[in-house]
């Protein structure tokens, strides 16, 4: 019975010291891009939260082929926040994608999440059945003409604050 617990605890302890590989391999590496979500419309300087794992040295942002942000990271670091500047794109759809790079030259890259850039301010009008001077009193529909890809909401307000809203465009 001795014999038998002996070369458990042997064989237990040569499992647990062998090894895969000679050592030299690099500690991998990872990110994933926490903010803007998928789907969001973005516009002006975004703020983009990228997690990392393992010995991170620089974090990049790609927003389709093109790095658009980029900062060295100290090794341990966790995350990174990264301004992205979107006013010099085209408005439209945009892959986002982060990269990360350690200094023995391992890389990862991020899932690729899509946003929508949409820096054209929207435009409102009066529709042209609305009378240009008029004396509203009770309730009264107001056509509204508005010239934006991405309405979130609609507020008609005077002097005194907001009079009616809608998030239906």
């Amino acid at each position: 019975m001795m014999r038998t617990t002996t070369a458990i605890l042997l064989s237990i302890a040569l499992t647990a010291c062998s090894g895969s590989g000679t050592g030299d391999e690099p500690e991998e590496i990872t990110c994933s891009n926490e903010s803007p979500a998928a789907g969001t419309v973005v516009n002006d300087v975004v703020d983009v939260q990228i997690n990392v794992t393992g010995p991170v040295t620089r974090v990049e942002l790609l927003a389709g082929d093109a790095v658009v942000a980029g900062i060295d990271v100290a090794q341990g670091c966790v995350s990174a926040t990264l301004s992205w500047d979107t006013t010099d794109l085209a408005d439209g759809a945009v892959v986002l994608e982060a990269r990360v790079t350690s200094e023995a030259d391992a890389e990862a890259t991020s899932d690729a999440r899509d946003v929508t850039v949409d820096n054209t301010a929207p435009t409102a009008s009066f529709g042209p059945d609305f009378p240009r001077i008029s004396v509203i009193s009770g309730e009264a529909a107001v056509p509204v003409l508005i010239e934006e890809d991405n309405v979130e909401s609609i507020v008609l307000s005077n002097a005194d604050g907001e009079l009616a809203s809608t998030t239906e465009s």
